[in-house]
């Protein structure tokens, strides 16, 4: 009986961290270039935790090498987490509100640049 129950608490903790109901990242076939360039992304991922329902907004720059001579990388990865918010709610805070992209990336995005990232984001529900 123990190790039943303790199958299903190890299946359902592993369920629950790996779900993401809602997915939004840069869309290559949009025919749009990604506003970072071809090593960074920005992605929206909606989520159930055991805490709740979160999305998380991951700014990424890929490693880049650093030296030739030694084997150094350098990578960022930020992210802005909203509690209770579902993904296509966050798509639009960040379309609507600067705050939210400066405080992901360091800088403030102009109206025109948020809408930009906006138009690549494509989203899909698993």
């Amino acid at each position: 009986m123990i190790k039943r129950l303790l199958i299903i608490f190890f299946l359902s903790c592993s369920l629950w961290n790996i779900y993401a109901n809602t997915i939004c990242q840069y869309d290559a076939n949009s025919g749009e270039p990604n506003f970072f360039g071809m090593r960074t992304f920005v992605s929206i991922v909606e989520e159930i935790t055991v805490d709740g329902l979160q999305t998380n907004v991951v700014y990424e720059i890929f490693p880049a090498r650093v030296d030739d001579d030694l084997d150094i990388t350098i990578s960022t990865k930020n992210v802005l987490t909203f509690y209770r918010v579902k993904a296509n709610q966050v798509k639009q805070l960040l379309l609507k509100n600067p705050k939210y992209y400066k405080e992901l990336l360091g800088y403030e995005l102009k109206l025109n640049e948020r809408k930009k990232i906006d138009k690549i984001l494509k989203c899909e529900k698993n």
